[in-house]
């Protein structure tokens, strides 16, 4: 309890101090509530995430498409046969639909677009495969630094989210609800 009274005191003379330096007339009667609790967003990526490859068991041999084509984890799918990729279902639907036929690839990898042609192949029980993982979401942690009650406006300080496998910033397009 003590070291919880020594935080608030130490917030406290923070803030009071820096209320102290603030110019004249920049103080307004507008109040916020300051925060401190914990929150979670999820956002979508902008293309989709190659999150790892992997090698399919077909009849002839394990394989990997997505390697072959030289395609590796981190790289951002954005799109196939020249159809934007909003989600991981187009790239799921792209590759079960293709009949073995290959699929133009446009990728970013560190921000700089390539191309690529994946001959998807099918696995032992006759599905079209890629070999490889895919996202389009990414989650985050933060923490509410305050609160506006009249406008339900409020700032928060996180961090970065990055890939795992690759320690990049994962590219966002949008809050997903």
């Amino acid at each position: 309890m003590k070291k919880i009274k020594r935080i608030l005191c130490a917030a406290a003379i923070v803030i009071l101090s820096f209320s102290l330096t603030l110019p004249a007339g920049a103080i307004t009667d507008k109040t916020v509530c300051l925060g401190g609790v914990p929150f979670g967003v999820r956002f979508k990526t902008s293309g989709v995430t190659v999150a790892e490859l992997e090698e399919i068991e077909t009849d002839s041999g394990a394989a990997c498409p997505a390697r072959e084509a030289g395609l590796e984890a981190g790289d951002v799918i954005v799109k196939l046969n020249g159809d934007a990729v909003t989600g991981a279902q187009d790239v799921i639907a792209h590759i079960a639909k293709c009949g073995g036929k290959s699929i133009n690839v446009l990728y970013k990898r560190h921000g700089e677009e390539r191309e690529a042609v994946i001959t998807p192949t099918r696995d032992k029980k006759g599905n079209y495969r890629a070999g490889m993982w895919i996202r389009d979401s990414a989650a985050g942690i933060g923490t509410v630094t305050y609160y506006d009650e009249k406008t339900g406006q409020f700032a928060g300080l996180g961090h970065g989210i990055c890939n795992s496998e690759t320690g990049e910033l994962v590219p966002l397009s949008r809050f997903a609800a």
